[in-house]
Order: C-alpha cells, then sequence, then structure tokens
C-alpha cells in the first residue's frame, strides 16, 4: 500500500459531512450544561457570557475542524481497506490515542493546564472519534 493507492474518489463525502455533523451533535451534548458544560467552563477558566458571546464564531470553527477530522479519518480508513462500522470505530481509537489524547497531554505535562480537563476533554474526542469512525466505515463506497 502506497500514497498512490489512495484515491479520493472512493471517499463518500456525504459519510464525511455526516460524521463530522454527529461529532458536532456529540459536542452539544457533552458540553451541555446537563452534562458536563458546567464543569468544563469552570475547568476552563471560560465565564457563561464569554463562551455565549463567542459561541457562533466557535461552532463555524468547530465543524470546519470536526469536517478535516472526518476527511482525515476517511482516508485512514479507505487506506487501510477498513469495510465495516466496527473497522472504522476502532480506527478512531487508534487515531485518538496516537493523536488526540497524545496532543491533548501536552497541555497537562507542559502548560500545566487540569488533568480533569484534560479526561473531560479527551472523552468527548474518544466518542466523537469512534462515532466518526463507524460512520466513515460502514458507509463506503464499494471499491472498484
Amino acid at each position: 500500500m502506497s500514497l498512490k493507492d489512495m484515491d479520493l474518489q472512493r471517499i463518500n463525502y456525504l459519510a464525511v459531512v455526516a460524521a463530522a455533523v454527529a461529532a458536532m451533535a456529540i459536542g452539544a451534548v457533552w458540553y451541555s450544561p446537563a452534562v458536563f458544560g458546567t464543569i468544563w467552563l469552570n475547568l476552563s477558566g471560560v465565564s457563561p457570557e464569554a463562551a455565549a458571546a463567542g459561541a457562533a464564531q466557535a461552532y463555524s470553527w468547530a465543524f470546519a475542524v470536526a469536517l478535516v477530522t472526518a476527511f482525515a479519518l476517511a482516508l485512514v480508513i479507505d487506506w487501510t481497506q477498513g469495510e465495516s462500522w466496527r473497522c472504522g470505530a476502532l480506527i478512531g481509537v487508534v487515531a485518538w490515542l496516537g493523536f488526540s489524547a497524545t496532543t491533548r497531554a501536552y497541555g497537562v505535562i507542559f502548560a500545566g493546564r487540569s488533568s480533569a480537563l484534560f479526561f473531560l476533554d479527551t472523552g468527548y474526542d474518544l466518542a466523537s472519534y469512534i462515532t466518526m469512525g463507524a460512520i466513515l466505515g460502514g458507509w463506503r463506497k464499494k471499491r472498484a
């Protein structure tokens, strides 16, 4: 397998958008006041007013980031020839562990960020990566 084996025409772009929307939906629930929103505000030092004031721009950027993440996962799933939702979910776990959780850990190690905030945010990342991977792995275009 090489980079030339990666064919962008095999990517299901509708699944990429659906995966990004799913990640946003998970985030809306995860960071809602009923679940972890209030805790996140306290741990991150963001006031409810500041969060509300920048919400529209933040959600726009968050959706763009979710699209990039979903597209990258779709490429990896295609490259590894993942053909099921289970394979996609597993790739999501591996991507989370190898890239998301480890990258966020630097904030705890070097910037002194709260480990509680690390676990709260990486918990969301894990849930969204698994869900995106499952969508992308299960909703694939057939290989030619």
